[in-house]
C-alpha cells in the first residue's frame, strides 16, 4: 500500500456480507461458475519493484483475512502493509471472522476473479486515485449488486437437467447482462441536467427506486453504499421457482397472475393465464415497493423503472403530451432538487395508474413546488426534501398517499388540499420578472397559463380553470 492509499476501513457488517456471499457462492448448483469481485486498479513502480493499490485495497484485505481464517496463515506473496489506524478495524475483523461458524473451503479462493488493470506511471496513478474516489462510491454500489444478482441467477436450483440447467443459467446471466447496459445507456439524453454518456444506474437507485421505496411518513432516510446493498441485495428474496421464474403480487396491475418466467432470449409470459409479453418490459406487472427477487427479478425490476422513466420523462411520446409541457416550460425553469421530487412522485404516479388524470397530478404537484420557489431564495437539497413533511398530516407523505390509493381522485383531492397553505404566497408575489431565480420562474408560469398580469396572485383559480378545460376535452 502506498502513501496515498487509505487504511484499511471496512466495517465488521461489510466483512461479514462478503464472507455470506461466499458461503452461498460455496454452495450454488453450479460452481463452476466464476465468483466475479469487479476491478482492480494497480500501480507498478518500476524504482521500488512493487506494485501498489490504487483501488481494490479494502476488497483484498478482507481477502486476505478470511483466507487467514480459512487456511490458517495468509496468502503466499502477499505483502500488504498498513498503519496503525488500520489496526483496529483488522483486529476487529479477525475477531468477527473467529467467532462466525463457516463451511468455506480452501478450494473457493481459486474461483475469485478481478479484472486486473496496471498503470506504470505515477501521475495516471493519482489521476484513477482521484477519479475513483470522486465518483467510486455510486458506481460501486450499482456494479456490486449487478454482480451479486448475476451471481444468484447460477445459485438458484432448478428442476431441469444439469447440462440444461447451466445453458439456462449462462443464457438468463448473458441476456441480463445486455439488459443492464442498455439501462445504463437508454436514458443517456435526459431534460434533467445530466450529462449524456453519464451511468444512470446510480441514479436510477439513489433518486427513484431508494426514496419511492423507503421514503415512508416522515422518515426520509438518505442512501449510502450500506443502506443500498442492505435494501436491494441483503433484502431481496431468493428465487425458489427456478433462475427464470419471478412470483408476481396482487396489485392494481396485476390481478390473477401467479408467477413471470423470463426466457433467455429475453420475452416473458405470465403463469397464471399464460398472457405472453414479448419484450416490452414497462408491462410488468411489478410495482416500486413490493419485494424484490433476486436474480432475474432484480434486473427486470431495475429494467422496468428504468424503461419506465425514459417513457415519461426522456421519449417525446404522445401519451405524456400535456404532462411534458408542464415539466419543460415549468418544472425544468425550477431548481433541479425540485425538479429530482417531481419526477419521483410522478414515476410512482404512472406506476400507479399510468395516464389516467396524470396532467391534473402534475399541475397540483407544480402549484405547490411554484410556492416553495417564489418562498425561498435558495432551494437546498433539505429543502426539497423537507416538502414530504411539510404537506398536512404526519401520518402519510406524498408517496404513501400515491401507493395507498385506489384511484387518481384520492391522490389529487390530497394534493388539493394542500394548496391553501400556498395561497398566502401567491397572493403576496410581488416579485418581479426578469433575471433572478425567482424572476425567470415567474415568468414561466405567466407564459404557460397566458397571463399578462404582473402577479401570480390568482394562480390558484388559473390552475383551475385549466383542470376544468382538461376534463371537458376527455
Amino acid at each position: 500500500m502506498d502513501t496515498y492509499q487509505r487504511g484499511f476501513v471496512w466495517s465488521e457488517e461489510q466483512v461479514s456480507i462478503l464472507h455470506d456471499e461466499l458461503v452461498a457462492y460455496a454452495h450454488a448448483p453450479t460452481p463452476d461458475v466464476p465468483y466475479y469481485m469487479g476491478t482492480l486498479l494497480l500501480h507498478e513502480c518500476a524504482e521500488k519493484r512493487k506494485r501498489f493499490i490504487i483501488d481494490g485495497q479494502q476488497r483484498m484485505t478482507a481477502l486476505c483475512l478470511l483466507y487467514q481464517q480459512v487456511v490458517g496463515c495468509f496468502p503466499a506473496g502477499q505483502d500488504l502493509r498498513y498503519s496503525r489506524s488500520s489496526a483496529g478495524a483488522i483486529s476487529a475483523a479477525l475477531r468477527l471472522l473467529k467467532t462466525t461458524p463457516s463451511s468455506i473451503k480452501p478450494s473457493i479462493f481459486g474461483k475469485i476473479h478481478f479484472t486486473v488493470i496496471i498503470v506504470s506511471d505515477v501521475d495516471m496513478a493519482f489521476s484513477f486515485f482521484d477519479t475513483q474516489n470522486s465518483r467510486g462510491v455510486r458506481l460501486e454500489t450499482t456494479d456490486l449488486l449487478k454482480a451479486f444478482h448475476l451471481r444468484a441467477i447460477a445459485q438458484c436450483s432448478g428442476s431441469r437437467p444439469q447440462e440444461s440447467q447451466k445453458s439456462l443459467i449462462h443464457g438468463l446471466q448473458d441476456h441480463c447482462a445486455k439488459r443492464w447496459e442498455i439501462m445504463q445507456k437508454e436514458t443517456e439524453k435526459r431534460p434533467d441536467g445530466q450529462k449524456d454518456g453519464v451511468d444512470f444506474a446510480p441514479r436510477l437507485f439513489e433518486l427513484f427506486l431508494w426514496r419511492a421505496r423507503r421514503w415512508q411518513a416522515n422518515k426520509r432516510p438518505l442512501p449510502d453504499q450500506a443502506r443500498l446493498l442492505d435494501e436491494f441485495q441483503r433484502q431481496t428474496w431468493p428465487a425458489e421457482q427456478g433462475p427464470d421464474t419471478v412470483p408476481l403480487y396482487q396489485s392494481r396491475t396485476n390481478i390473477r397472475a401467479r408467477s413471470l418466467a423470463l426466457s433467455e432470449q429475453g420475452g416473458m409470459i405470465l403463469h397464471g393465464n399464460q398472457i405472453t409479453l414479448g419484450m416490452d418490459v414497462e408491462q410488468l406487472p411489478f410495482s416500486l415497493r413490493q419485494p424484490i427477487q433476486q436474480g432475474v427479478g432484480f434486473f427486470l425490476y431495475a429494467d422496468k423503472y428504468a424503461k419506465l422513466y425514459q417513457n415519461i420523462f426522456v421519449d417525446q411520446s404522445d401519451r405524456y403530451t400535456y404532462f411534458r409541457r408542464i415539466l419543460d416550460e415549468l418544472i425544468l425553469k425550477n431548481q433541479k432538487y425540485i425538479i429530482e421530487i417531481f419526477q419521483l412522485a410522478s414515476l410512482m404516479y404512472v406506476d400507479q395508474f399510468g395516464e389516467e388524470s396524470l396532467d391534473e397530478f402534475a399541475l397540483r404537484l407544480e402549484f405547490l413546488f411554484g410556492e416553495i420557489r417564489l418562498s425561498h431564495d435558495r432551494i437546498a437539497k433539505e429543502t426539497a426534501q423537507k416538502f414530504f413533511s411539510d404537506l398536512q398530516g404526519d401520518e402519510l407523505n406524498l408517496l404513501d398517499v400515491i401507493t395507498q390509493a385506489s384511484h387518481p381522485r384520492q391522490v389529487n383531492i390530497y394534493l388539493k388540499s394542500q394548496a391553501k397553505s400556498c395561497r398566502e404566497t401567491y397572493r403576496q408575489d410581488q416579485t418581479p420578472t426578469g433575471s433572478t431565480v425567482k424572476g425567470r420562474y415567474k415568468k414561466a408560469v405567466l407564459k404557460f397559463f397566458g397571463k399578462e398580469t404582473t402577479s401570480l396572485a390568482e394562480k390558484e383559480a388559473w390552475v383551475e380553470a385549466e383542470i376544468e378545460k382538461l376534463h371537458a376535452e376527455r
